[in-house]
């Protein structure tokens, strides 16, 4: 509620009253979510499974990564409590097709800043994959990309010793 009031947008205000009026007359107890929606298949425990698909890349616009400092402030505190509760952290920046992550002029900045706030790994530096064969658009990971991804992060989490080595 103090969100949307804060934010002041009159779509936030449509959205909020029409989930608490949802809420208050339980307008979608009978709704059941499908487990197949298009070429996403629910798995249960939370994961969605997507039809192997191959990415085409294209030429994308050059970007320049501009963090911003409200956000970086907020990540900060929220480290800062897990690190009261002695919760371990580990930031991860996932793959994404080399083709798009070339793109970003300021990695190495981004990676810095991330490095400083605690425990931080880069995938796309850490994994050659291949644009067409590991990833099914510019952002995600198809599941062969998936596959050989949870591999190496698990054998990175025993190097970090977030997970005992067998």
């Amino acid at each position: 509620f103090e969100m949307a009031l804060e934010l002041g947008h009159p779509k936030v205000y449509n959205t909020l009253v029409f989930g608490m009026l949802s809420s208050f007359f339980s307008l979608h107890k009978n709704y059941t979510e499908p487990l197949q929606k298009g070429d996403d298949n629910y798995i249960q425990g939370g994961y969605v499974e997507r039809r192997l698909d191959y990415y085409h890349p294209v030429q994308l616009p050059v970007k320049t990564i501009e963090l911003n400092q409200e956000l970086v402030n907020s990540l900060i505190d929220c480290l800062q409590l897990l690190s009261e509760k002695q919760i371990p952290v580990w930031l991860v920046y996932t793959p994404i097709a080399p083709s798009n992550f070339r793109r970003y002029i300021g990695n190495h900045l981004f990676d810095k800043q991330m490095g400083r706030l605690g425990m931080y790994d880069n995938f796309n530096n850490i994994l050659s994959l291949n644009d067409s064969l590991y990833f099914y658009d510019a952002d995600h990971l198809n599941q062969n990309g998936v596959e050989l991804f949870n591999k190496r992060m698990i054998e990175v989490m025993k190097e970090h010793k977030l997970l005992e080595a067998n």
